[in-house]
C-alpha cells in the first residue's frame, strides 16, 4: 500500500512538472508524409513566440519571431539545401537592427541597418569573394553620404 502511495505521489509530481513548463511546442501543419511543416514554440507566460517552417525534406525554411501578432526579434531564412539566406530583425512589427543577406557560398552579400522601420546606418554590398563592393550611409531613411565602390581586389573605384 505504501509503495502504491509513493508511486502515485511521484507520478503526480512528474505530471505537475510538465504542466508547469514555461514553453509550449505545437505542430500546426504537417506535410503529406506527416513530417512537420510548421512548428510554433512559445512561452506560456508571454505573448512571445517563434514559428519554424520546414521544407518537405525536413530542413528548416524559416524561423520567425513574434510578440503578439507582430514581427519582433530575429527572423531567419534558409534555402532548401539548408544554407542560411538572410537574417532580419524587427521591433514591434518594424524593421529594426541589422538585415543580413548571404551568398550561396556563405559569404556576405548585403548588410543594412534599420531603426524603427527606416534605413539608418550603413548599407553595404559585398563581392562574391567577401570583399566590400559598395557602401552608403542612411540617416532616418534618407541617403546621408555618397556611395563608395570597390573592385573585387579591394581597390576604391572612382
Amino acid at each position: 500500500m505504501l509503495s502504491v502511495l509513493i508511486k502515485t505521489i511521484g507520478f503526480i509530481f512528474v505530471i505537475s512538472l510538465f504542466m508547469n513548463c514555461s514553453t509550449r511546442k505545437l505542430v500546426r501543419e504537417r506535410w503529406p508524409n506527416y513530417s512537420p511543416k510548421v512548428i510554433e514554440v512559445h512561452d506560456k507566460k508571454s505573448p512571445r513566440r517563434v514559428e519554424t517552417y520546414y521544407f518537405l525534406n525536413g530542413n528548416v525554411e524559416t524561423e520567425i519571431s513574434y510578440f503578439g501578432n507582430k514581427l519582433d526579434g530575429l527572423s531567419r531564412y534558409w534555402n532548401i539545401k539548408g544554407l542560411l539566406i538572410s537574417e532580419s530583425n524587427y521591433l514591434n512589427g518594424l524593421p529594426h537592427g541589422f538585415w543580413i543577406y548571404y551568398q550561396q557560398n556563405g559569404n556576405l552579400l548585403k548588410v543594412e541597418e534599420y531603426q524603427f522601420g527606416q534605413k539608418h546606418g550603413y548599407e553595404r554590398y559585398y563581392h562574391e569573394n567577401g570583399i566590400l563592393k559598395s557602401e552608403i550611409k542612411y540617416v532616418n531613411g534618407k541617403i546621408f553620404s555618397q556611395i563608395i565602390r570597390w573592385d573585387s581586389n579591394g581597390n576604391i573605384l572612382q
